[in-house]
């Protein structure tokens, strides 16, 4: 939303519409007078039975005694019983993903099959379907093939700190421990693949190659089907006292930008997206990027990365060998042609187009 409504507000700027955000919480810099109008519903975000009831039953009849003319439902859950014109967003791979779900536990399995049955049944009588990849798009109609007539991909957007910050000097200071930092922006969960990457820090450190693994996150969120695990590497092998693994807890905005220009490289394991954006904000940085050898991650990076298989840390371990030697078979990126590409300007006014179903003019009030 904080991409979004900014460019909502120049692109609607010269037509009579009103917007207005449904939100869980009051979200702080989320104000734009002469457009949005923001309304606090925490009755959606108690549980999930206040949350299907929100979805299906107090939202189309708010809808409808509002005489809305259209809803976009950013959070992949539509109504059932449509009284306006929707578009939903599906954003999360996890419901569709097999290759995820059968790594996860049982009870986890189950909610998520259930989850992507209602999602469908949603999608099914929307005006479009919108996806944030091609990868996510293919994942979600192999499993519902009657969703591809309405299905559209739109990307997301590099968010305009990260622009800025792809154009300006990025000299990185010299590391004080001497290692190739490799720097993860992840939330710990199961289809982020530390696993692997700690099985990785494990044969660079008997190698005792100078690499050193930098997370976004403390490790303590406690994925019931990789935590423990994770924890027994990671102690056993002294991973955190040998600075081979620094976690360093959750970065957001002018922090994490420095964290970015800071490291060597940064790297991406996971096995399931729908979009990646460390990926092209890695990529509209300048910082190398390593990244598992998975649809998504081809369809962001192209010849911009160097690609492992997510399930082979050796060859992982074989690009840290060769570090930054490694780097030499990848194409530079071309910075203009990437924001091109992933524009939160042209992101809104395709949804706008099929939101209104009406032409969004790409250059009207820049």
């Amino acid at each position: 939303m904080r991409n979004v409504l900014p460019q909502l507000a120049s692109l609607l700027a010269e037509r009579d519409v009103r917007v207005v955000l449904l939100l869980p919480t009051p979200v702080e810099g989320l104000l734009f007078p002469n457009l949005c109008e923001v309304r606090v519903l925490p009755l959606a975000s108690r549980n999930a039975l206040t949350r299907f009831l929100f979805d299906q039953i107090v939202l189309p009849f708010w809808l409808w005694r509002e005489k809305a003319d259209a809803l976009f439902c950013s959070a992949s859950f539509a109504p059932l019983f449509k009284t306006t014109r929707t578009i939903v967003l599906l954003r999360n791979a996890i419901y569709f993903d097999h290759n995820l779900m059968r790594r996860e536990m049982l009870a986890r399995r189950c909610s998520w099959r259930l989850q992507s049955l209602l999602i469908a049944a949603g999608a099914y009588t929307c005006a479009a379907v919108m996806y944030p990849s091609q990868t996510m798009r293919d994942l979600v109609e192999a499993a519902f093939p009657a969703l591809e007539l309405r299905g559209f991909v739109n990307p997301y957007g590099v968010a305009e700190a990260f622009a800025d910050g792809g154009k300006s000097e990025n000299s990185k200071p010299q590391s004080p421990t001497g290692k190739r930092q490799f720097l993860y922006v992840m939330t710990y969960t199961l289809q982020k693949n530390l696993h692997f990457l700690l099985r990785a820090l494990i044969q660079a450190k008997e190698e005792a190659l100078p690499v050193q693994l930098i997370v976004t996150s403390q490790l303590d969120d406690r994925p019931p089907a990789c935590w423990k695990d994770d924890w027994k590497l990671i102690r056993e092998h002294k991973l955190i006292e040998s600075g081979y693994l620094v976690p360093v807890g959750s970065q957001y905005g002018a922090d994490l930008i420095k964290l970015y220009q800071e490291v060597d490289a940064c790297v991406f394991a996971s096995f399931c997206e729908s979009f990646g954006h460390p990926l092209v904000e890695a990529l509209a940085l300048g910082k190398p990027l390593v990244c598992a050898d998975w649809p998504y991650a081809r369809e962001l990076c192209g010849d911009n990365a160097l690609y492992f298989h997510p399930d082979k840390p050796e060859e992982l371990v074989a690009i840290w060998r060769t570090w930054p030697t490694a780097t030499d078979r990848v194409r530079p990126v071309n910075h203009d042609e990437l924001l091109t590409r992933f524009s939160w300007r042209e992101h809104t006014r395709r949804l706008l187009a099929y939101l209104l179903n009406v032409e969004i003019s790409a250059v009207s009030n820049p």
